[in-house]
């Protein structure tokens, strides 16, 4: 994966502590960015009032980004 320093940041920060933004902070801070994450909920996973739960199926682009992460034996030994 290849990355492109847009301006000289000392820190980012993702908004959104789902799939795509855990990934997206983790691959960051990896390369050595100072990375904050948000997340609204407290509890990402669970449902609350009217809201939705997340259900997850690994595709192969998902798996990929998982061997990206160096975590796709402990996401194949969960699933």
């Amino acid at each position: 994966m290849q990355f492109f320093r847009v301006s000289s940041l000392q820190m980012l920060a993702v908004v959104g502590g789902g799939p795509c933004g855990c990934c997206l902070a983790l691959l960051l801070a990896r390369r050595g960015e100072q990375v904050d994450l948000y997340e609204q909920r407290e509890d990402s996973c669970q449902a609350t009032g009217g809201g939705r739960s997340i259900s997850l199926a690994i595709s192969a682009r998902g798996l990929a980004i998982c061997a990206e992460l160096g975590l796709e034996g402990e996401v194949m030994a969960l699933s």
